[in-house]
């Protein structure tokens, strides 16, 4: 890239959201920050370098969501009615692509312009180049995505209160001393009726597991509105 004997270029890569402040600095601050991390990496002697350039690359990292698929397939289709066009790499796929999967695509497009015809599309397409080969990266996107049932939910929920609170008053009236019956009876005071006794065992099961479920389906709602904002 520098056809000048004893200098070459060396290319640094920062990954910022626009959001974020580094995304405005001026390009002589970004420059000054990549010398002196080069320098202090022992890589770059600070004195040396003459000169740098900052490009920036907005929406350059290909981001999965639950639609993405539907809006890559939009793409696919138009590209394809364009004969000498080549979409290879990350951002040609829009894919989240190994570098050894960008190399290879790469490779076919250029056998493709010399008459071959490999569709570029498969690569990195087998089950047997992700990292989870149990489950593809789009269906664990999915399955994020997915709403909580809150009737699911709250009722996890109030099984799990409900049997904890029994078995710890259980434990605690026939495992404990007089202190710990005291300081755990004082729950009466968010529990009606309830008291270190198997009677107390059986008002706290339903009453917990009352307020578990409650709890349970108001996160499970809260939940589903916020991804409702965040994905739209």
């Amino acid at each position: 890239m520098v056809p000048v004997e004893g200098k070459t270029v060396l290319g640094l890569e920062y990954f910022h959201f626009e959001r974020d402040p580094e995304w405005k600095w001026d390009d002589e601050k970004l420059i000054e920050r990549g010398k002196k991390e080069l320098h202090k990496l022992g890589m770059v002697d600070i004195n040396k370098v003459e000169d740098g350039w900052v490009t920036r690359v907005p929406k350059a990292y290909p981001v999965y969501d639950k639609d993405y698929r539907n809006s890559l397939e939009l793409i696919q289709d138009y590209l394809a009615g364009f004969s000498n066009l080549q979409a290879v790499g990350r951002n040609g796929t829009h894919r989240y692509n190994n570098m050894d999967h960008s190399m290879l695509s790469g490779i076919y497009a250029v056998a493709n312009i010399l008459g071959d015809d490999i569709d570029l599309w498969d690569v990195n397409t087998g089950e047997e180049y992700h990292e989870e080969a149990d489950e593809s990266l789009e269906e664990a996107v999915d399955l994020v995505m997915q709403k909580l049932d809150p009737v699911a939910a709250g009722a996890g929920a109030a099984v799990s209160a409900g049997v904890f609170m029994c078995l710890l008053t259980l434990y605690t009236l026939y495992f404990t001393d007089e202190n710990a019956r005291y300081t755990l009876s004082l729950l009466a005071n968010y529990f009606y009726g309830y008291s270190v006794s198997w009677k107390g065992a059986a008002i706290v099961l339903f009453e917990s597991g009352l307020a578990g479920f409650m709890g349970g389906s108001l996160f499970a709602w809260l939940r589903n509105s916020i991804m409702r904002i965040i994905v739209g």
